[in-house]
């Protein structure tokens, strides 16, 4: 059954149900440009043939089924459906399902960006790296996508029919691992990309970074211990700062 989600996930994501005139039997049409994710959906249909693309550089999953068709529109893939996709309720909490949307529709990647920042020697630039994941569809899609991740993102429009979703940082990697650690199937270029990002968040030179610990002094008013970075402090707080210097204690 995970199997099956995920697959109803990446059809509902790069698929589609054409109806051919007369009485001949409908098609699960699917392209990708990785023909070896094809392969994997056409051992789990059980049928079909792959073709490369009139377009180039991508793949053309075809099966002729009835059967297979009638239960993808029974979980609402509907032919004609871009831009009125919908999730089926029991569907919409299903971690194989998201993944298969994502390895579709999505993407995930660790994007570089550069911060300006000013210093008393003038304006410097850093550059950091920070996670992104995000899925692109019909609103009813990006909508359930951001209550399966817990988002509070707006879902925004940038397409005639077309919406998406993106998550940065901590969210990105939270989302990250939820769909891709441990997952049974998934595309592959998309699942080294969420092992990278991940691999990086729990790098050994991060675990086994440890906090300064300064040397222990003792506040010249009320002799209490504590630490500080600061060499030249002498008192632990203000108050103390105050009462050495006239203020009652």
């Amino acid at each position: 059954m995970n199997n099956d989600f995920y697959w109803l996930g990446f059809i509902l994501a790069d698929g589609c149900i054409y109806e051919p005139p007369g009485n001949r039997q409908e098609q699960l049409c699917v392209t990708s440009k990785d023909r070896e994710h094809l392969v994997k959906l056409q051992e789990w249909a059980k049928t079909g043939k792959i073709n490369e693309h009139v377009e180039g550089g991508r793949w053309l999953y075809r099966a002729s089924s009835n059967s297979l068709c009638a239960w993808l529109r029974s979980f609402g893939i509907t032919p004609r459906k871009t831009g009125k996709e919908t999730v089926d309720p029991r569907l919409q909490s299903s971690v194989d399902f998201w993944r298969g949307m994502v390895d579709g529709d999505g993407w995930l990647q660790n994007r570089t960006r550069r911060q300006k920042y000013e210093t008393k020697a003038g304006i410097k630039e850093c550059e950091f790296t920070t996670a992104v994941l995000g899925l692109c569809g019909s609103r009813d899609v990006c909508e359930a996508f951001r209550r399966f991740m817990e988002w509070e993102n707006e879902v925004k429009k940038f397409a005639s029919n077309c919406h998406r979703i993106v998550g940065e940082a901590r969210k990105a990697r939270k989302g990250i691992r939820k769909l891709y650690k441990g997952a049974d199937i998934s595309l592959d270029r998309k699942q080294e990309t969420a092992m990278t990002i991940l691999e990086m968040e729990e790098s050994p030179q991060k675990r086994e970074r440890k906090k300064t610990v300064y040397p222990l002094r003792h506040c010249a008013y009320c002799e209490t211990g504590f630490r500080n970075r600061k060499k030249t402090q002498k008192y632990c707080s203000r108050p103390c700062i105050g009462h050495a210097h006239g203020g009652n204690r």
